[in-house]
């Protein structure tokens, strides 16, 4: 039976029975007679701890077998990336357990972060919220405010003020640590709020054409001043909004997260330190950095290029462009984004203020590098190897006072373009590009992945019916309603998105308008695009061409047509099958397979644009 153990779980007591323990970091590592590596039971405790800490022990032990495999670091930072993670993972586990809307509680469009003295963010949750802050440097934005003081919290969501928030419903807000007299680090994170007034309900359309129409725009300032809250800026936030209740709760969750972050920042620096807490800073950075460094090595030196477009930058309007030259040296990258459009009149543009690690600008790199080693530490050291150029008065560098609400749509463009470019550098390592402008949905569609070796993800659908008179139905960043998701190495390319209305058995198509106007009867139909397949679709096994079929995802036609897979009865007609097969080529023809509308829109331009 082993042991009992009482635990009190808020007002509920239960006892457990303890059968066994694992083994923990400090276990001794040692071989039986077998030869066979074994842990604990024995351990050499916290202190001295194990040899990679550097604290005087000399017995191996898991952590420095974790150390010499090198899943984590050595010295302190073994100790250190764990503690702040975990410091991390708190802060997000109650800005999720204490927020009030649907946008942190479900989608998590939420970020939390500790940042060093100078805004390094060397500590975020790996598991929950937007991994695109991951790399985020609040130096900018922390020099704006003159002087710090214990209880201070500062906010903004301003788009122009230190490029940290990036549009208007996203309020970041950061609280300085101290250790006596001194700022440690700051304890940091944002929320996307479900409106902050503006011109349309959630303050977000690509009909928007300057920053100002975007809703409430908030300065760098201190919303706690010495703990206590600026009840009249409060009052000024909650005014200008068309859901002041929601917002202000989950503005409590924020405060209430970076209060646990402060104090379990205070209770690493009790146990061990402040001055190993502020090199163990450094080693996390550096460590990231290195295991950068050491990927990037792996990559072919060389100059690459790829584009991509968004089907238009307004209702009926052009499409937009975002275009990377990828330049790979030894362990460094730079990713040029010179020929990407000027900054347009709607509300597609990133206000990156030329910042050549912005993460918004690089977040794609990360998801390389990480899709290259699962290991990789992610943070700001992750992008110290890699700077971009983001000419001004681009889309990629947008000036004052552009809008700036959709600028997630651009993002997630120059996501996939930095994964078109480096599949060119690294094919066999990467897989096709996601299909771009999905909506959160969960009806799977038959014939909208793209084939290949590696069939794309499904599209997803969704339909309702309105009830209620005068009712406003918000879509934002849909896309790919034109151009598809790129196929990869004779992948075909993803199934387009649609956005319509039925109305009395009449189909009001919307192309990629965001928001639209309806009554009572009208059936709303969204469906995303599908993402580019990877590889020959006729090196698809056919046993998962059959079960593609059988599970609805894709008919006997497209498995004849595209996969070469001939079906009779609902089993595979392997003769036809082999001689279907026999027949197609064996060899891409291109390395992407953009779909028909590239060739249509741009017809000779083709081979000017690169695509």
């Amino acid at each position: 039976m082993g042991y009992r153990v009482g635990v009190d779980i808020g007002g509920t007591s239960a006892d457990v029975a303890v059968t066994s323990v694992g083994q923990g970091g400090g276990s001794l590592a040692w071989i039986d007679n077998q030869g066979v590596l074994q842990m604990g039971p024995d351990s050499v405790g916290s202190l001295p701890g194990p040899v990679c800490f550097q604290r005087g022990s000399t017995q191996p032990t898991a952590t420095d077998a974790f150390a010499a495999c090198g899943m984590i670091g050595h010295g302190d930072l073994g100790y250190n990336a764990v503690q702040v993670d975990v410091a991390a993972d708190a802060m997000a586990f109650t800005l999720m357990r204490t927020a009030h809307s649907t946008f942190v509680k479900e989608t998590e469009d939420f970020s939390c972060q500790i940042v060093s003295r100078d805004g390094l963010a060397f500590a975020s949750p790996r598991s929950f919220g937007a991994p695109w802050y991951s790399g985020i440097d609040y130096g900018p934005v922390l020099g704006l405010t003159d002087s710090y003081e214990e209880g201070d919290i500062c906010i903004t969501n301003d788009s122009y003020a230190g490029n940290v928030a990036t549009h208007s419903p996203d309020i970041h807000i950061w609280k300085p640590v101290f250790h006596g007299v001194e700022i440690v680090c700051f304890v940091v994170g944002h929320i996307h709020n479900t409106d902050v007034g503006g011109a349309v309900p959630a303050s977000l359309s690509r009909s928007l054409t300057d920053i100002v129409e975007e809703g409430i725009r908030i300065p760098p300032l201190k919303i706690v001043r010495n703990g206590e809250l600026n009840e009249e800026v409060a009052r000024i936030m909650r005014l200008n909004v068309r859901a002041p209740e929601q917002n202000w709760g989950d503005f409590k969750a924020q405060i209430a997260s970076v209060n646990v972050g402060e104090r379990k920042i205070h209770d690493i620096i009790a146990r061990f330190g402040v001055t190993d807490f502020l090199q163990g800073i450094e080693g996390i950075l550096d460590c990231a950095e290195a295991q950068a460094r050491s990927i990037i090595k792996t990559i072919p030196d060389g100059e690459y290029f790829y584009a991509d477009f968004a089907d238009e930058d307004g209702e009926g309007g052009f499409p937009c462009r975002v275009a990377i030259t990828l330049r790979v040296s030894g362990d460094t990258l730079e990713l040029d984004y010179t020929g990407s459009d000027p900054q347009r009149a709607s509300s597609l543009n990133m206000p990156t203020g030329g910042r050549e690690r912005h993460p918004l600008a690089l977040v794609g790199v990360t998801y390389v590098l990480s899709t290259l080693d699962r290991n990789l530490q992610l943070n700001a050291g992750t992008l110290r190897p890699t700077r971009a150029i983001l000419p001004p008065g681009t889309v990629m560098n947008c000036e004052a006072p552009a809008a700036v609400g959709m600028r997630s749509l651009t993002c997630a463009l120059s996501q996939i373009a930095t994964l078109g470019v480096f599949s060119q550098a690294i094919p066999n390592r990467l897989p096709a590009n996601s299909p771009g402008g999905n909506s959160i949905m969960n009806i799977r569609t038959t014939d909208s992945a793209g084939a290949g070796r590696y069939r794309g993800g499904l599209a997803t659908e969704m339909a309702f019916e309105v009830f209620a008179p005068n009712t406003t139905v918000t879509a934002r960043n849909r896309n790919r309603s034109v151009f598809a998701s790129a196929g990869v190495l004779g992948g075909e390319s993803g199934g387009l998105s649609h956005f319509r209305t039925l109305r009395n058995g009449t189909a009001i198509e919307h192309g990629n308008t965001d928001v639209i106007h309806c009554q009572p009867g009208d059936i709303v139909e969204v469906r995303g695009p599908g993402a580019g397949g990877y590889g020959l679709p006729m090196e698809r096994d056919v046993q998962q061409v059959l079960q593609d079929v059988r599970c609805g995802f894709v008919s006997e036609q497209v498995a004849r047509d595209s996969y070469g897979v001939v079906l009779r009865n609902g089993d595979i007609d392997e003769v036809e099958t082999a001689r279907q097969r026999a027949e197609m080529p064996s060899v891409a023809a291109q390395h992407f397979d953009h779909g028909a509308a590239i060739d249509v829109i741009f017809g000779d331009l083709k081979q000017h644009y690169s695509v």
